[in-house]
C-alpha cells in the first residue's frame, strides 16, 4: 500500500517527481475498513510505493492498527526524519524498516540523494539501533539499503561492515535502472554519471527491476498493489502512472470485491495464458505463449 506519492528529495532516476497522478496521503480513517479486511487473508503489508512514507502523518498510527491486526508492516524510507521518530518506531510494533545509504560520505551519497543530509540520516540509524538493543527489542528488524552505482562501488564494503557494526540487521545492495526509459534526460549521460558505464540493455535493466521471466508465474500476481486513493493496480513495478487500475478500494466494495472483479480475472489469465507478452511493464514482449504447466510450475496458492 502506497502512504503518499510525495517526496523531500530529487533522485535523478526516481519516476517520482514526474509522474502524473494527483498527490495525497493515505488517511488512517480510510485505511482501518480496509486493514480489518485485509487481515483475515493478507499476510503483511509493504507500506511503500513511490513516495517518501515519513511524509504522511498519520503513518505511525496506520502501522499501530495494522500491527494490532496481526498484519506484520515494513517501508522503506530515505530517512531524512527518521530521528523525529525513533520513539513512534518503538510504540508503532512496526515489523521491519528499510533505510537508504548510498554512499559512505556525503559526497557521495548526495551526488544521487539531491536535497538528503547524509549525516543526519546516518545518525538516525544509528540511533535506531542503539535504542532498540538498549529496550532488549528484536523490532523493528533494520535493513539499510545501497543502489548500486560506480561512484559508491569502493564503499559497499565499508558499509556493509559499519551496518554490522552498529547493530542492524542487513545490508542490501540493490541494482539501480534507468526506468526502463521513463525518465528525464539523455539516457547515455544518466547511465555515464550514475552506473558508470554504457547504458544498460534493456534485458540488463529488466532484470535490474525483477520482472519476472515468461518461464514462470509472475510473483506480482499474488499480492495487491494499492496506491493512496485506493486504486488497486498490476504491480509496484508499473504503478507509478497510476493506469490499468482493476478498481478501487475505497468505492468498488473493498480489496475482496476489486481482487474477484472480473477486470483483474481478465488480468491474471493473461498472464497465465501469455506469460511475459502480457505485462505493460517489460520492455519486449514475448508475445508467444509461455508453454509451461502451470499445475508443475505455479507457486503455491495464497489466501489472497
Amino acid at each position: 500500500m502506497e502512504l503518499t506519492n510525495n517526496c523531500n528529495l530529487a533522485c535523478p532516476l526516481c519516476l517520482q517527481p514526474d509522474h502524473p497522478r494527483s498527490r495525497g496521503n493515505l488517511t488512517l480513517a480510510r485505511f482501518r475498513p480496509l486493514a480489518d479486511e485485509a487481515r483475515h487473508y493478507a499476510k503483511g503489508l509493504i507500506l511503500h510505493l513511490l513516495g517518501e512514507s515519513l511524509l504522511n502523518p498519520e503513518l505511525f498510527a496506520i502501522v499501530a492498527y495494522a500491527e494490532e491486526a496481526a498484519l506484520a508492516c515494513t517501508f522503506t524510507t530515505n530517512g531524512e526524519y527518521l530521528d523525529e521518530h525513533i520513539e513512534e518506531i518503538f510504540t508503532s510494533g512496526l515489523t521491519a524498516v528499510t533505510v537508504c545509504l548510498d554512499g559512505a560520505d556525503a559526497a557521495t551519497h548526495n551526488l544521487y540523494r539531491q536535497g538528503s543530509d547524509f549525516e543526519r540520516v546516518r545518525c538516525a540509524v544509528e540511533t535506531l539501533c542503539l535504542e532498540r538493543a538498549a529496550r532488549g527489542l528484536t523490532k523493528p528488524h533494520v535493513t539499510v539499503q545501497t543502489l548500486t552505482m560506480g561512484t559508491n562501488a569502493p564503499q559497499r564494503e565499508a558499509l556493509a561492515e559499519w551496518t554490522k557494526a552498529i547493530g542492524a540487521d542487513r545490508y542490501l545492495p540493490r541494482p539501480l535502472h534507468l526506468g526502463l526509459g521513463k525518465v528525464k534526460g539523455e539516457p547515455q549521460e544518466l547511465a555515464r554519471q550514475f552506473l558508470a558505464g554504457p547504458r544498460p540493455s534493456k534485458a540488463e535493466e529488466e532484470a535490474a527491476v525483477g520482472l519476472c521471466p515468461s518461464t514462470r508465474v509472475c510473483g506480482e500476481l499474488y499480492r495487491a498493489t494499492v496506491l493512496w486513493n485506493g486504486d488497486v493496480v498490476p504491480c509496484g513495478r508499473g504503478a507509478w502512472n497510476g493506469e490499468g487500475a482493476f478498481g478501487n478500494v475505497f468505492t468498488d466494495g473493498g480489496l475482496r470485491a476489486v481482487w474477484r472483479s472480473p477486470a483483474h480475472r481478465a488480468f491474471v489469465r493473461e498472464h497465465l495464458i501469455r506469460g511475459k507478452g502480457a505485462c505493460s511493464v517489460a520492455t519486449e514482449v514475448d508475445s508467444s505463449p509461455s508453454g509451461f504447466d502451470l499445475q508443475d510450475k505455479a507457486p503455491a496458492r495464497t489466501r489472497s
